[in-house]
């Protein structure tokens, strides 16, 4: 009864806010009833134990599986309606974490015999060995026994994994661009291979930057030898970070067995970092944290190693029953082995410093489990060490900059990091479940070993997270605590298995392996695309889009760029003037503007994502009156290329009055296209409402002329759309579309939703031109919306559906969401 009051009381703490009840419809009530429910099933479960009936631990599976598969549903392939009901679900599958741990925590209890045996099976005591072995033998025999025949499915299922990641990690390596902080990297390692030296290397005025770049330098000098294999390009700059992936996962594989000494764990455990989308997109990227996560693996590995062996150095042996045995008895002769690499790992990033506290905690966290006395040398020595760094802050630099983003619980990061933690093989809510319900194991088994390296998981995953989500107030990002989730995977995997071995039958472990692979291979589903078909993080592609500017730019001429990898102007003539239009934060118009005058002609560009970095008149005035030739509306490079001449440049003033006219859309007329508009005409509107040019040179116009309606391209004469009698004095919507501007493409109009007539260009009519809105047209117009791609009847009829809703760039048809390309109203 007390077990059963102490799980109603911590579940209703737990529910959601109340925002979250009302959006999902759920009411308090209920959680209140399903509170008493699980509450009642653990009652049951306890004096059901006593007669022989395992009610308990087939609840806690009923929750597990429910937990499981809420994620196995596409909830964006639905209705609103399907997707309402699934936010609930998913509401519940929040609440079900506490009344999941606490019946997991009940069934645990009630089958510790089980759990004992075994934990015991796993982690037995070692065997006396009384035969010397030679330092040649230690180093061969884990290779001789991965080849035994009692390790050979293993070695099998091993080789199978490192095939698939090697697989999932070079498949397409080079398809994307550089991107984000690569540009810096490989500007860093091209200085290296040209020089010797850590200066970046300017690619465009082919020589070094005078200020030194030595930010992981290990990473930059691996990169440079890459370089010189494979030359200077994408492929090569991502290498080194693929190759460590797959050092990762092998040193996973030996991490797991060591720390969990069960094979189908590690098997599962590699498995699944094979097909885990933060590390491949990590380790697919030329970023020092591909090499970070083995080198902190391996440093994790031999502190735990230092900490928990005895000393094994012959000439300091101490006596059994001294003083000095049983404060300082650990392996010195790995501690210079961490050093190294933990040296290494922090020349790499300085987060990989997360592992001192993870250590003091670890070391307190097994003394209160142990009571081994060595350990209190090392909370001491700790201790210290916090004190020492408060009082002497300012004799190192690289502390006194890491304190400045160090907060206490200011920070407001917990529910991203929880996911980056915790959010991996199944969902952090079922993550944690399995997490508190193997903690409760190390209350119960009193193995030693098992207890040392679970704990040192544990303090590994928490600490990162709390210092992360609470204490470290910086941008968040994967990134920076990529190297402590594969301990987080780890422990909850290792957990996961155990706790089914403990309670289940082989065939319910079996399906929930299954449930596990199934979990891992849809998330892999739903993100393959992000990895191998489109970048998400920075979805440009400057090597196509420099191009226009490598082959046309003259060294007269003026480069105007914001950021962006260099390396794909190695084209341009050394002696081009580079100008910066902004960096995190935007250059005036007017300073911009004077910098344009002061060329004949020129060039800009900027990544269309990183818009907002470019001042808005700046972004606007180009989109008005320069050329444009890659970009929004032209293509799909997502990088802004701007031509100008100095006729190109006119009165700021008079542009910064017409903004209401400016043109709505730069486009190239080969690409397939929709433009939907509401009109009103009537017998007296003789005009074009919107027309199509270059630079004044119109090429396409749709014309009103006494009632009728006129579609005509001006490259394409032979082919003309007219609608006779289309002035009604009533709002009516027009579409005109074109499948593409090639000759033997077709191109038509829908009126008020119904097709009204469809020809075939006879003629190609490919140019980069502008759509302008007409400031004297005599009629009505309204809500203009362009779309990449021809609308079916369906989505103009849900626009026509919407036409109050004018605001939503977005619209959904048959539970599928289409946007414009660009969306105009009236002021």
């Amino acid at each position: 009864l007390v077990v059963a009051f102490v799980v109603f009381f911590i579940s209703i703490l737990f529910i959601p806010e109340l925002y979250v009840l009302l959006k999902t419809g759920f009411s308090k009530k209920l959680f209140y009833l399903i509170s008493i429910l699980f509450s009642g099933f653990t009652f049951y479960g306890l004096i059901a134990h006593k007669f022989s009936k395992p009610v308990s631990k087939y609840v806690f599976l009923s929750v597990l599986i429910y937990s499981i598969s809420i994620n196995f549903i596409p909830a964006n392939e639905y209705s609103n309606d399907f997707y309402i009901l699934y936010l609930k679900l998913k509401t519940l599958q929040t609440y079900l974490v506490i009344p999941g741990i606490s019946l997991g925590i009940v069934s645990i209890w009630l089958h510790k015999e089980k759990l004992r045996e075994t934990v015991n099976k796993l982690f037995h005591q070692k065997e006396i060995v009384t035969e010397k072995t030679t330092f040649k033998e230690k180093l061969l025999k884990p290779i001789t026994n991965l080849f035994s025949k009692k390790e050979i499915f293993f070695t099998i299922g091993l080789f199978i994994v490192i095939g698939i990641t090697i697989f999932t990690l070079f498949y397409r390596l080079d398809y994307f661009d550089l991107y984000s902080d690569e540009a810096q990297v490989t500007k860093g390692a091209a200085g290296y291979y040209h020089t010797g030296e850590y200066k970046q290397w300017s690619f465009i005025k082919e020589k070094t930057q005078e200020k030194s770049y030595n930010r992981a330098t290990s990473h930059l000098f691996l990169v440079a030898q890459s370089y010189k294999i494979f030359g200077i390009n994408n492929w090569a700059s991502r290498f080194p970070s693929a190759l460590f992936g797959v050092i990762l996962i092998i040193l996973t594989a030996f991490i797991s067995r060591f720390f969990t000494k069960s094979k189908i764990i590690t098997i599962l455990v590699i498995f699944s970092f094979s097909f885990f989308f933060d590390f491949l997109l990590l380790q697919r990227w030329s970023r020092m944290y591909a090499i970070l996560m083995p080198i902190y693996m391996i440093t994790f590995y031999f502190v735990f190693k230092f900490l928990t062996e005895k000393n094994t150095i012959k000439f300091i042996q101490f006596k059994k029953k001294s003083v000095i045995n049983k404060y300082f008895n650990f392996n010195y002769l790995l501690l210079p082995v961490f050093l190294l690499f933990f040296y290494i790992s922090y020349n790499l990033h300085a987060n990989s410093l997360i592992l001192l506290p993870i250590l003091f905690v670890s070391c307190i966290l097994i003394f209160l489990f142990t009571k081994e006395k060595k350990y209190l040398f090392i909370i001491a020595s700790g201790v210290l060490a916090i004190i020492f760094a408060v009082f002497f802050v300012d004799i190192f630099p690289d502390l006194r900059v890491a304190l400045r983003h160090i907060t206490f619980f200011e920070g407001k990061n917990s529910e991203i990091y929880t996911r980056f933690i915790f959010g991996y093989p199944f969902s952090y809510q079922t993550n944690l479940i399995f997490i508190f319900t193997g903690l409760s194991s190390l209350f119960i088994v009193k193995n030693n070993e098992f207890r040392k390296k679970y704990l040192m998981l544990i303090a590994s995953a928490f600490i990162s997270w709390i210092t992360f989500a609470y204490f470290f107030n910086f941008s968040v990002s994967f990134r920076y605590v990529s190297f402590a989730v594969p301990f987080s995977i780890l422990l909850v995997i290792g957990f996961y298995i155990l706790t089914t071995k403990t309670l289940y039958n082989k065939f319910i472990q079996g399906f929930l392996i299954i449930l596990l692979i199934s979990s891992v291979l849809l998330s892999f589903k739903t993100r393959y695309k992000d990895l191998y078909v489109r970048n998400f993080a920075s979805p440009a592609r400057p090597s196509i889009a420099y191009t226009t500017i490598n082959n046309n730019l003259k060294p007269q001429e003026a480069l105007f760029r914001h950021w962006g990898p260099e390396m794909y102007f190695d084209d341009i003539d050394t002696s081009v003037v580079i100008m910066s239009i902004g960096h995190y934060k935007d250059k005036s118009f007017n300073k911009v503007f004077d910098e344009l005058q002061n060329f004949n002609a020129g060039w800009l560009t900027w990544h269309t994502h990183n818009s907002r970095h470019i001042n808005s008149l700046v972004n606007n005035y180009a989109n008005v009156f320069f050329k444009k030739y890659h970009g929004w509306g032209i293509d799909a490079t997502g990088v802004e290329v701007y031509y100008y001449n100095k006729s190109m440049l006119k009165d700021t003033s008079i542009f910064k009055k017409s903004d209401m006219f400016m043109p709505i859309a730069n486009l190239n007329t080969k690409n397939t296209y929709s433009i939907a508009t509401w009109l009103t005409l009537n017998l007296q509107t003789n005009q074009t409402p919107y027309y199509f040019h270059n630079f004044g040179d119109t090429v396409f116009t749709l014309t009103l002329s006494n009632g009728d309606l006129i579609v005509e391209h001006k490259k394409d004469s032979l082919n003309i759309i007219r609608i006779e009698n289309i002035a009604t004095d009533k709002l009516f919507h027009i579409v005109y579309y074109q499948t593409g501007g090639e000759k033997g493409d077709m191109f038509g109009i829908f009126i008020n939703g119904k097709k009204i007539s469809e020809k075939t260009f006879k003629n190609d009519i490919s140019e980069l031109i502008k759509i302008q809105t007409n400031q004297y047209f005599n009629g009505n117009i309204e809500d203009i919306r362009i779309y990449n791609f021809v609308l079916s009847e369906a989505q103009i009829g849900t626009i026509m559906q919407n036409k109050d809703n004018k605001n939503s760039n977005a619209l959904y048809t048959n539970n599928k969401k289409f946007e414009t390309l660009f969306h105009w109203q009236k002021r």
